[in-house]
């Protein structure tokens, strides 16, 4: 089980800073069972990523805010990677609250 509509930079392409804070905010939620705004839940998630991973949800987080320009369709790689490892991340707490269940 993963979140739909996120398989390949072509479902993301144009909108990386949208996807990128809503994976941010399932992954919140999928942990805490809580919903928060998107920010609210990238600065959740900052203290929880790889290091490698924190400036892009950074830099959607400050374009979100408007406190910096969204550049993320320049860094197709990194935005690849951070939707991989928050998927993983939600996939796993998804699947271990269905065999708690």
């Amino acid at each position: 089980r993963t979140p739909s509509g996120t398989d390949s930079p072509a479902d993301w392409a144009g909108d990386e800073r949208n996807v990128v804070l809503t994976l941010a905010r399932i992954w919140c939620t999928a942990a805490t069972e809580r919903i928060v705004s998107k920010d609210a839940a990238a600065d959740w998630a900052m203290g929880r990523l790889p290091v490698a991973h924190r400036p892009v949800l950074l830099e959607a987080r400050q374009a979100y805010l408007g406190q910096g320009e969204d550049r993320l369709a320049s860094r197709a790689d990194r935005v690849t990677e951070f939707v991989l490892v928050t998927k993983h991340e939600i996939t796993r707490l998804l699947d271990a609250d269905a065999r708690g269940a």
